[in-house]
């Protein structure tokens, strides 16, 4: 779980999941483990977990009890019912060209 990748000791902040997680694949990374990671954060009690895709430029969004569905760099990413207000364009993830290293805003 989670909290196998905590510091030992008391971190009393951590007693569960955030509602919120967002996993980075890199191109290193195993589709199976992915998979099992985005399981482990629901199984631990997270709302909405964000897998993104920058080789794909794709974001795929996983929901206790729904479907996963992907959104494209056209997409708006928001937070639906769990992190109200919060939208970005799926594009701002994944800037190309000379700006690659400027950080959404």
């Amino acid at each position: 779980t989670f909290r196998d990748h905590l510091p030992a000791g008391d971190v009393p902040y951590f007693d569960r999941a955030p509602d919120v997680v967002l996993e980075v694949a890199s191109r290193f990374d195993r589709w199976i483990d992915l998979r099992n990671n985005v399981q482990e954060w629901l199984d631990s009690g997270a709302q909405l977990v964000w897998l993104a895709t920058p080789s794909a430029r794709e974001v795929t969004i996983y929901q206790r009890g729904k479907r996963p569905r992907t959104v494209g760099e056209a997409d708006i990413l928001d937070g639906e019912d769990v992190l109200p207000g919060f939208s970005v364009e799926v594009s701002r993830l994944f800037p190309r060209g000379p700006n690659r290293d400027r950080r959404c805003r």
